[in-house]
């Protein structure tokens, strides 16, 4: 059979073997670009983790006219709360709950609560403020006009400072006994003693009064020739002030337990503040 009769057999094979190899690469491009523009499918778990934001945290701390202070780190996110170190050493974490004016945190029973209004705040316990004219900028807000107690029972005046506003009296009364090597006390003799307490006193949490004990010049001489004693205390009361009358004067260890407000009496007592 002569060769020529085989050239269009050839020829057919080469066209199908080109047109199959341009199919593949025709098919191999398009696969390429459907995974270029395909999007991946979202990772919903990942998306919600990265998406979600850690509460945003503000410090503040809010001094008292009492010396005490409120530490405060706001927590604020979708539940909002805040963290609090008072200057009596607890810490407290409150959640935030409805308010009308202001931000509120309380317990679940609200027997103890946080206000907080701008640069102000306070703190209430079972009903009564415990901490209260609490601000950021506490030199700004406050007065600098001191008080004055008046007695013109005993012809005195004690001033007090500003914090003390709203303070109450407490009266009663101190007694001396007759020093003597027989067993029991004789009493001796005895005369008013008035404490000034101050406004945020509470039995739960008690701040030291200021007290003053009343003596008559003979009583004094008395007790300073040791005629008689007042307590257990080795020493005796310290002298505040007199007048023609009376003499003024401030009990041995009278803030032996260290409450709340101790160091602001003792620096009112320094201040000679008794006329």
């Amino acid at each position: 059979m002569p060769e020529t009769s085989n050239q269009p057999k050839k020829i057919l094979m080469i066209v199908v073997v080109v047109s199959l190899f341009v199919a593949f690469v025709w098919l191999s491009i398009k696969q390429h670009v459907n995974q270029q523009t395909i999007p991946a499918p979202i990772n919903q778990e990942s998306a919600t983790t990265t998406t979600e934001k850690k509460p945003e945290q503000i410090k503040a701390t809010f001094n008292c006219p009492d010396g005490r202070f409120i530490q405060a780190i706001f927590n604020n996110g979708t539940t909002s709360s805040v963290d609090l170190v008072l200057s009596d050493g607890r810490a407290i974490s409150l959640p935030q709950v409805i308010s009308a004016s202001g931000a509120r945190y309380a317990n679940a029973d609200e027997s103890f609560v946080f206000w907080n209004k701008g640069d102000s705040a306070f703190i209430t316990e079972n009903g009564t403020t415990t901490f209260e004219n609490c601000f950021t900028n506490y030199t700004a807000a406050t007065s600098t006009e001191p008080i004055d107690y008046v007695n013109q029972e005993f012809d005195f005046v004690f001033t007090l400072p500003t914090s003390w506003q709203g303070y109450s009296i407490i009266n009663d009364t101190w007694k001396g006994y007759a020093v003597s090597e027989k067993e029991g006390q004789t009493l001796y003799a005895q005369g008013p003693e008035i404490f000034l307490r101050h406004p945020l006193w509470t039995k739960e949490v008690p701040h030291q009064d200021i007290p003053i004990m009343i003596f008559t010049l003979a009583q004094w001489d008395d007790l300073l020739a040791e005629k008689f004693h007042i307590g257990a205390a080795p020493i005796g009361p310290s002298e505040l002030g007199r007048n023609a009358d009376y003499v003024f004067a401030l009990p041995a260890r009278y803030n032996y337990a260290f409450p709340t407000g101790y160091e602001e009496v003792d620096q009112i007592i320094q201040g000679k503040p008794l006329k």
